[in-house]
């Protein structure tokens, strides 16, 4: 007997061969990976319960979707004359401002145009407003970039495979400094102290930290490189708050991260 890759069981017997799927277990099998990272392993006395770890892993997707989040795209049939548009019909769009990376009109599905004809935009209270002089002609597309969270359940997974130890790591790290609090006044059986949850939690949280950054860069210079085709300065985002900030580029793209700055991009022709 013995298992593929792809959750695939296969058992021989004889000169009969059966194929048997198995169910995936991706929400599992990280929280397996960071109780190993934990050295919380003991099934019969595990320190942090399913539930706790479940919660500080959700902690570190988010964080991890807001320094590289999904990107995905929709399109809007366009009215002639009319420059905004309704976004309360798209549901990831619903109160999401800030999720709307660039517009690009007109767009053709069938004959992209290359470099891409993006414009600038704004959106307020769930519209699509297009900041260009021109207006759409009846029979016009407008498609619309936009960033979505990551999937992490026992049966979804958006990750890649060199994502998911980011996001374990940042688990572990809040979990060990969670349990900090815990063992500040107790004998822990483990024997482990207060501090020594908080100094390995803190070295973990670095290191999560200084992978979102490098994430943030490289999601950064993705955007540009699809926005932007003939760039002659792009400066790599640094590390500047906790909180959200947006900016724009001069043809209207938006460049959103958590906690990330990055300087205006000089861009040449072909914005409308």
């Amino acid at each position: 007997m013995w298992t593929t890759d792809y959750g695939i069981r296969m058992t021989d017997y004889g000169l009969r061969m059966t194929v048997e799927r198995t169910m995936p277990t991706y929400l599992t099998d990280l929280r397996d990976q960071i109780r190993k990272d934990l050295h919380d392993e003991d099934s019969g006395s595990y320190r942090w319960s399913d539930t706790v770890l479940n919660r500080h892993i959700e902690r570190a997707l988010a964080e991890f979707s807001a320094a590289s989040p999904r990107t995905a795209t929709t399109t809007i049939n366009a009215s002639a004359g009319v420059r905004d548009y309704d976004l309360s019909g798209i549901t990831d769009l619903v109160n999401r401002p800030t999720a709307v990376l660039a517009v690009e009109w007109p767009y053709n599905a069938s004959d992209p145009a290359y470099p891409p004809s993006f414009v600038p935009f704004r959106v307020f209270a769930n519209r699509l407003y297009l900041l260009a002089k021109d207006a759409p002609a009846s029979g016009d597309v407008i498609r619309v970039w936009y960033t979505l969270a990551h999937i992490l359940t026992e049966s979804t997974k958006t990750l890649a495979p060199e994502d998911e130890p980011v996001v374990a790591l940042g688990a572990a790290a809040y979990a060990a400094l969670e349990r900090e609090s815990y063992a500040a006044e107790r004998i822990t059986p483990t024997g482990r102290t207060a501090e020594e949850y908080h100094t390995w939690g803190q070295r973990a949280l670095e290191r999560f930290q200084a992978m979102l950054a490098d994430r943030r860069r490289q999601a950064v210079l993705a955007i540009d490189g699809r926005a932007v085709a003939n760039t002659s300065e792009i400066r790599q985002p640094v590390l500047r708050s906790p909180w959200p900030r947006s900016l724009w580029s001069d043809c209207g793209v938006r460049i959103t991260g958590y906690g990330v700055r990055t300087t205006a991009i000089r861009t040449t022709g072909y914005c409308r």
